[in-house]
């Protein structure tokens, strides 16, 4: 997730006219998410572990 990224879906099919890339909704809403989470302007995705009972169900384990 990036504010780049945003502006250049903006970009890709936006009307001429209409508001700029950085008042679009979406690229708020990208703005105050990164803000939010103190990333800065983009990020990136992250692996997560499966909790341990995930990976019992995973490899079809069952509870007794």
């Amino acid at each position: 997730m990036s504010l780049t990224t945003a502006e250049e879906v903006y970009n890709a099919w936006a009307l001429p006219g209409g508001v700029r890339a950085e008042d679009w909704w979406i690229t708020a809403s990208v703005r105050a998410f990164l803000t939010s989470t103190g990333m800065g302007e983009v990020k990136g995705p992250r692996l997560l572990g499966l909790p341990r009972a995930g990976r019992r169900a995973r490899e079809g384990h069952r509870r007794p």
